[in-house]
């Protein structure tokens, strides 16, 4: 499924193309053709991605820099398998950013989603193409991405991210807002830890599941808490 090759362009500039070691400036906004989208590198989901599709030449460039050009629904479902295509007629009045935003925040009425592709029709339409997995790992980046601001090094693999640092007060405050953030004050719980008190040294897996962007409802607490209540 992963295999499909699709036409894209890179949303980045060419400093942040040089942070991922790719220095060739004409890769900024040039068509080029992705595959294997969603794996899980060391910096989190990427996609690879080459002027042409190749087995053994390719970069392997994080999806957030990653646009699709011309995507149809069947495309979209190889990479997203729950995506969904919404038709919503432009008002004047309302920019296309919070056309997208309302469309992100209300179409799938349960969950959050995340539009991964859109165009306006000559018609006045709004085609769009959104995916709740698409949120999902966007909410991975973006943990991934401001941890790596506050000087940290997370490290991705296949199931979850690897944390480690030296330990601070004021660090720890941080980073305990952005779990808070992320995976919520309750589910956090969950969190494996490894830490070395002796040498101050903190160790989390935060597995993939847990960075869901929400806390735990109440039923999904005392769940929670009757779990713990087994392992005491």
């Amino acid at each position: 499924m992963k295999k499909i090759n699709l036409e894209v362009t890179l949303d980045a500039t060419a400093a942040q193309l040089q942070e991922i070691g790719i220095t060739i400036p004409d890769f900024c906004g040039q068509k080029m053709r992705a595959w294997d989208f969603n794996t899980m590198t060391a910096v989190g989901p990427c996609a690879r991605v080459y002027p042409c599709y190749s087995e053994n030449d390719y970069f392997e460039i994080p999806m957030r820099y990653i646009r699709f050009v011309d995507l149809t629904i069947e495309e979209a479902e190889f990479i997203y398998p729950d995506a969904q295509e919404a038709n919503i007629t432009i008002f004047s009045d309302i920019s296309i950013a919070r056309h997208i935003y309302n469309l992100e925040q209300k179409y799938f009425l349960t969950d959050t989603c995340r539009v991964i592709y859109c165009e306006v029709n000559p018609s006045g339409k709004l085609r769009a193409i959104l995916s709740r997995e698409a949120h999902k790992y966007r909410l991975i980046e973006n943990f991934v991405q401001e941890l790596r601001a506050m000087n940290l090094e997370p490290v991705c693999d296949e199931e979850g991210i690897r944390l480690e640092y030296k330990f601070n007060d004021s660090l720890q405050v941080c980073v305990n807002k952005l779990l808070n953030s992320y995976v919520g004050f309750w589910r956090s719980i969950a969190i494996m830890v490894g830490h070395d008190r002796e040498n101050r040294i903190a160790r989390y897996y935060i597995k993939y599941n847990l960075i869901t962007g929400k806390d735990l409802t109440y039923d999904e607490l005392v769940k929670a808490v009757e779990y713990v209540q087994k392992k005491i």
